[in-house]
C-alpha cells in the first residue's frame, strides 16, 4: 500500500560531531540503541556522528575512516533500519554482504553484528512500532529476523539514500533547511521502499545462523575472559567444529576468532584504564583481569593499536580526574 499518512515528522534538533575515539562514537548513539565498536587498524581513529531528531523518528548518520566491527542492540520499543550511504563489497551485516540498495532491518530486542571497512558511511533510522507513517511498514516486517530485507521497490532506495545524504550534508555544513519539507520527503521516500517486501531466505537464514554462532562464542568468551579461553574451548561450548567457528567469524567480522578476541581484550583494558570507577587499578591488573598475561607483548600490541602506551592512557585518565576533583 502506498504511503498516505497526512502527518509528517518535524525536525526538533540536529547536531554533528567529529569523533577521534572509537568509544566516543559508541556513546553518541542515541534513541535507546546501544552500540559497541572495536577498532581493527593501527591508525588514528577518525569518524563523525550526526543526529537529526524528528518528532516521530530519529536519523543517525555514522562515518568511519578506518575498519571497525560493531554491535548494535535495539531496544524493545524501537525498530531500526540501516541504510548504507557508501559501502564497499567487503562490508558485512550479520555475516551477509551488504549491497548499496539493501535496507537492513533490526526488529525490537535484536542485536546485530557488522563489519565496516574504511570510509563506510551509513544512516540508522529508528522509529517506535506505532509511529505515524511507520506502522504499516513494521506490520509487514513483523516476525522478521535481523537481516537485509530485499525491497521489491529497489528503484526507490537510491532516492532514499540521496535524501538522507542531503540531510546529513546540510547539518554537517551548518546550512539551514525547512523542517516540514524535510520531514515529508524523508518519510514518504522511506515508505516507498517498503510498498512490497520479500524477506530473505537461503543466504539470509545462513547469515543469521553464522551470527548466532559468533554471538554465543562472544558471550562465553566475555564472561570467562580472565581464564584464557581457547578456540577449541569456544567451539565445544558453542557446539560447532573449530572450522565452522572460524568460518562464522570470518563471515561476520572478516577475521579469525583469535584475532577478534585479542582486539576486544585490548579495547576492554583501555576502557578499564580510562574509567573513573577503576582509577586505583594498575596497568598489570587491568591487563591480567582481561586475560592478557604476557605483559611485554600486551604493551606492544596496545601501543601499536592505540598509538600510546597503556601507562600513558592511565596517567591521562588520572590527570583528568584530578582536574575534575579540583574544580
Amino acid at each position: 500500500m502506498p504511503y498516505t499518512e497526512t502527518h509528517f515528522p518535524v525536525v526538533t534538533s540536529a547536531d554533528t560531531q567529529a569523533v577521534e575515539d572509537v568509544d566516543t562514537l559508541a556513546r553518541l548513539t542515541t534513541d535507546g540503541l546501544q552500540s559497541e565498536y572495536v577498532q581493527l587498524e593501527s591508525s588514528p581513529f577518525r569518524g563523525r556522528w550526526t543526529t537529526v531528531r524528528f518528532d516521530s523518528l530519529v536519523v543517525q548518520f555514522g562515518s568511519v575512516e578506518i575498519a571497525v566491527v560493531r554491535r548494535v542492540r535495539v531496544p524493545a520499543d524501537r525498530w531500526a533500519f540501516l541504510v548504507p550511504l557508501h559501502v564497499t563489497g567487503e562490508a558485512r551485516w550479520n555475516g551477509r554482504a551488504v549491497d548499496a540498495d539493501d535496507i537492513i532491518v533490526c526488529p525490537p530486542r535484536t542485536e546485530c553484528l557488522a563489519f565496516d571497512p574504511p570510509a563506510t558511511r551509513f544512516a540508522i533510522l529508528s522509529v517506535p512500532p506505532s509511529a505515524a507513517g511507520a506502522a504499516h511498514i513494521t506490520r509487514q516486517l513483523a516476525g522478521s529476523t535481523p537481516a537485509a530485507i530485499q525491497s521489491i521497490q529497489r528503484d526507490a532506495v537510491p532516492a532514499l539514500r540521496a535524501r538522507l545524504a542531503s540531510i546529513r550534508d546540510r547539518v554537517e555544513s551548518g546550512r539551514l533547511f525547512t523542517p516540514a519539507q524535510i520531514g515529508a520527503q524523508i518519510l514518504a521516500t522511506f515508505a516507498a521502499c517498503f510498498e512490497r517486501v520479500s524477506l530473505p531466505s537461503g543466504d539470509g537464514e545462513a547469515s543469521v545462523t553464522r551470527s548466532r554462532i559468533v554471538t554465543r562464542a562472544e558471550e562465553f568468551f566475555r564472561s570467562h575472559v580472565s581464564e584464557g579461553v581457547s578456540v577449541a574451548q569456544l567451539s565445544s561450548v558453542v557446539g560447532v567444529s573449530e572450522r565452522s567457528l572460524r568460518n562464522a567469524f570470518y563471515d561476520v567480522y572478516t577475521m579469525s576468532p583469535k584475532r577478534y578476541m585479542k582486539l576486544w581484550q585490548l579495547h576492554q583494558v583501555r576502557r578499564a584504564l580510562r574509567s573513573v570507577a577503576t582509577q586505583g587499578v594498575t596497568v598489570t591488573e587491568a591487563a591480567t583481569c582481561h586475560g592478557l598475561y604476557e605483559l611485554g607483548r600486551f604493551a606492544g600490541a596496545y601501543k601499536s593499536l592505540f598509538g600510546e602506551r597503556p601507562s600513558d592512557t592511565l596517567n591521562r585518565a588520572r590527570e583528568r580526574q584530578a582536574l575534575i576533583g579540583a574544580a
